[in-house]
């Protein structure tokens, strides 16, 4: 069942990123804290739907990554193996979780191309709790990042 109106949310997050280096692989940790504001959708009459404001909510994620240097073809170009796991802990109005939201792992490549340009793509499994439903998709995702 779903509304005729899209959902807005906006995001205000804080983070924390730790990188631990090896001599043969990269662990990463990322904890992040974010203030979710989404749309309040009210039913006015008879199947008309309107935004009444926003909720609050807050959620928690965790992500764990690992990075395993492959091949370095220079300083810049490097192909790796990437592996991570990605907790989002809903806590509503608080700080204390009250379920797990969504869990999303990932395996797969990245090349760094250059300083600038990187290119990750492999097997995402996305898991998310919706109300009393379990939606769980397995997508093939590739990214392409460009930093200024």
């Amino acid at each position: 069942n779903s509304l005729p109106l899209d959902i807005i949310e906006h995001n205000i997050f804080q983070q924390l990123t730790l990188t631990h280096r090896f001599s043969n692989f990269i662990l990463d940790h990322r904890l992040r804290f974010e203030v979710r504001h989404i749309d309040n959708i009210t039913e006015l009459f008879n199947g008309v739907y309107d935004v009444d404001g926003a909720r609050i909510r807050n959620r928690f994620r965790y992500k764990f990554q690992i990075r395993i240097p492959l091949r370095i073809y220079s300083d810049n170009r490097v192909l790796s193996a990437v592996l991570y796991d990605e907790a989002f802990l809903n806590l509503e109005t608080g700080l204390r979780p009250k379920k797990l939201d969504q869990n999303w792992m990932f395996v797969g490549l990245i090349f760094r191309v250059s300083k600038q340009v990187k290119v990750r793509s492999g097997y995402h499994d996305i898991y998310a709790k919706r109300e009393d439903l379990f939606i769980n998709n397995r997508v093939w995702e590739t990214t392409l990042t460009y930093t200024f």
